[in-house]
C-alpha cells in the first residue's frame, strides 16, 4: 500500500527555510545597525576635526595678538607703552578697546553679539585659510590697572586679549582669551 507523501518519515517540512528566512532577517537588522553606527561615527569625527581646526585657529590669533603685543613697534605696544609711562598718549589703534571690564565677558557675548567683521578686532595673517570657512581675528582689551601682587610698590597693567576662531563649517566656532600682565 502506498503511503501519502505528506506522512513520510524522510520528507522534510519546510523548517529549514522558515530558519534561513529568520537568519536572514536578523542579519539584516545587524547590517542595518552597522550601517548607521558607522555613519554616526563618521559625523562625530568630522565634527571632531571641525572644532580643532577652529581651535587651532583660535589659537593661531592668540600668538598673533601676543605677538603684536610684544612688538615694540606696534601701535598698541607704543600705546600700551605709553599707557605705562603715563607720557602723552598717541592716537589710540581701532583695534584695541578700552575699558574692557565694562565689555560684557561671557561666550554668548563674543560668539552671538560681538561682530567680528568689524575694525574692533583684527585678522591674524599667517595662516592658511583654504581649510577655514573664516580667518581668525582677535580683540585686544585694556583691563584696570591694580597694584602688582609680587610687589606692593608697583603698577601692574593687564591687557585681555579674545581671538575667534572658525572651522570649515561655521558652526564650528572657538572662542579663546587670555590675560597679559605689564
Amino acid at each position: 500500500m502506498k503511503r501519502p507523501l505528506m506522512s513520510c518519515p524522510g520528507r522534510q517540512q519546510g523548517a529549514t527555510l522558515v530558519i534561513a528566512l529568520i537568519f536572514l532577517v536578523i542579519l539584516t537588522f545587524l547590517g542595518v545597525t552597522v550601517a548607521s553606527n558607522n555613519s554616526l561615527q563618521e559625523r562625530m569625527a568630522g565634527n571632531t576635526r571641525q572644532r580643532d581646526l577652529a581651535f587651532q585657529a583660535a589659537e593661531h590669533a592668540l600668538k598673533a595678538a601676543e605677538g603684536v603685543i610684544n612688538n615694540t613697534a606696534s601701535s598698541q605696544r607704543i600705546y600700551i607703552n605709553a599707557v605705562i609711562a603715563g607720557g602723552t598718549l598717541p592716537t589710540k589703534p581701532d583695534d584695541l578697546l578700552l575699558n574692557g571690564q565694562n565689555h560684557v565677558n561671557d561666550a554668548n557675548h563674543w560668539k552671538n553679539t560681538f561682530d567680528w567683521t568689524t575694525t574692533a578686532s583684527t585678522q591674524a595673517t599667517g595662516i592658511s585659510t583654504s581649510l577655514l570657512a573664516a580667518n581668525p581675528r582677535y580683540v585686544i582689551e585694556q583691563m584696570p590697572s591694580a597694584t602688582c601682587p609680587d610687589d606692593a610698590t608697583k603698577t601692574c597693567y593687564y591687557y585681555r586679549v579674545t581671538s575667534h576662531g572658525v572651522g570649515k563649517s561655521t558652526d564650528a566656532v572657538v572662542i579663546l582669551q587670555a590675560m597679559y600682565k605689564f
